[in-house]
């Protein structure tokens, strides 16, 4: 019962917080929006007990991505331009083409969804996600760091260009 209360409490928050991102014209408000969804992520995934998994979702995505938008959101000076249009024009549209995208994941999700589920032992599964990502695939985190560091180079780069002129 309690894992059943947890689960809501968290679905409602992700559910809204999505929503919210979506919503706000301000895009740093969005960015720090985002930061409360992925952070919700990480207590689902500590709910389900991938505490690996949490930590990973934290550190990468809270920790390195978020933060990455958030400083090149205040560097590039788009706090205060609302001359940008955040609405479609073609609500019916994206409203099909969202649905259809929801049906094309959550149909053959449900059609493989086994009759007799066996328990799974998840911290079996994590150890090994633990190895592989430690292991096998350090090389791409590792890209993944110096691709940001040059993203964000690039970006100081760009607006130390805008105060010159």
């Amino acid at each position: 019962m309690i894992n059943f209360i947890t689960f809501s409490i968290l679905a409602i928050i992700l559910i809204g917080s999505a929503v919210f991102i979506v919503i706000k014209k301000n895009i740093f408000h969005a960015s720090l929006i985002l930061m409360l969804f992925l952070f919700t992520m990480a207590a689902m995934y500590i709910a389900l007990k991938a505490e690996l998994v949490a930590t990973l979702q934290v550190l990468a995505y809270v920790g390195g991505v978020t933060t990455f938008i958030l400083f090149v959101v205040m560097l590039t000076n788009r706090l205060t331009d609302m001359s940008v249009n955040t609405f479609n024009r073609q609500r019916l549209l994206a409203l099909a083409t969202v649905i259809c995208v929801f049906l094309s994941f959550l149909i053959p999700v449900c059609l493989s969804l086994p009759l007799n589920q066996h328990p799974v032992n998840f911290n079996e599964e994590i150890m090994d996600t633990g190895r592989l990502m430690l292991s096998d695939y350090i090389l791409s985190f590792e890209l993944i760091s110096i691709i940001l560091t040059v993203s964000i180079i690039g970006a100081i780069i760009l607006v130390k260009k805008e105060e010159t002129n």
